[in-house]
């Protein structure tokens, strides 16, 4: 199988389906990555890139190079070309990107123009899912659609890799607890999402297209 993550920053493939990915890996499915930004610092490390890739055992890593908070200075166009560009090279049959309703902007749009690059005419039947990034997904105002998931992975098995990458290639990331992006938040949201569906450790996904 062939999966495609779509994600706005760096770290948010790791953050939102780090277990996922690496489930992913033990089935030997093929992992490709696009990621829009080029990170807070306005300058994409190649080299950790390339050694995240191997750890996640990534066919392909992309880099958009969009600026960091500043995907609404694009037009969306531009963004949904850039990503239908590589869903012609990688025909992947497995998509995730971020939940629409996250309160950062650039993870709205990444997903808006995923959707619409994934849009389903004239083309093989792509499963899409959305994930939780942590310090965005639970914030929320009172327009704000709370995030359900109904799609859920066992990463019981994965779940300390994925502490490890984190901690490895995206520790200037973390923070103290209680913040979200903390190791103990990130344990406990995978021991809640797990019991929803009867699971010791668990990512939740909400389900955009899937079929029997």
């Amino acid at each position: 199988m062939k999966v495609l993550v779509v994600a706005a920053h760096p770290d948010d493939e790791v953050l939102g389906l780090g277990g996922t990915l690496l489930k992913h890996q033990s089935q030997n499915d093929e992992i490709f990555i696009i990621i829009l930004s080029e990170g807070r610092n306005n300058k994409i490390d190649k080299t950790n890139n390339k050694k995240l890739s191997k750890f996640l055992g990534v066919k392909k890593y992309y880099n958009i190079g969009l600026k960091d908070q500043r995907f609404d200075t694009y037009p969306l166009t531009s963004i949904i070309v850039k990503i239908e560009k590589i869903k012609e090279f990688v025909n992947p049959d497995i998509v995730y990107t971020h939940y629409s309703e996250d309160l950062n902007l650039d993870h709205k749009i990444c997903s808006l123009a995923t959707l619409t690059a994934f849009r389903p005419f004239d083309q093989k039947r792509i499963k899409i899912f959305q994930f939780e990034t942590p310090s965005s997904t639970e914030i929320s105002d009172n327009n704000y659609q709370p995030f359900n998931p109904d799609f859920y992975v066992d990463i019981d098995n994965f779940y300390k890799k994925k502490i490890e990458l984190l901690n490895k290639f995206y520790s200037k990331e973390m923070r103290k607890y209680p913040h979200p992006r903390s190791i103990e938040y990130m344990k406990s949201l995978a021991i809640l999402t797990g019991a929803k569906a009867g699971l010791k450790l668990a990512e939740g996904f909400k389900t955009i297209r899937n079929y029997y």
